[in-house]
């Protein structure tokens, strides 16, 4: 199992990339991990708060969020 711990160092890796390149940077981690075998799905969302306060996603169909 790839795991959190593995998942989080990973996403910190490439914490200042952007959304949908964090997402390419992690499962290709993931198949690396696991040799191109795939045992499960993989679903990852990344959805970043800027230190201005805004937000990027991994998908820009999704609807936006509401911040209060």
């Amino acid at each position: 199992e790839f795991g959190s711990e593995k998942l989080a160092a990973a996403v910190l890796r490439h914490r200042d990339k952007t959304s949908q390149a964090i997402i390419e940077a992690v499962l290709a981690e993931v198949n690396q991990w696991c040799h191109g075998i795939q045992a499960d799905d993989k679903v990852l969302m990344v959805m970043k708060v800027n230190s201005d306060g805004t937000v990027t996603r991994s998908d820009s169909n999704l609807p936006k969020p509401e911040l209060t």
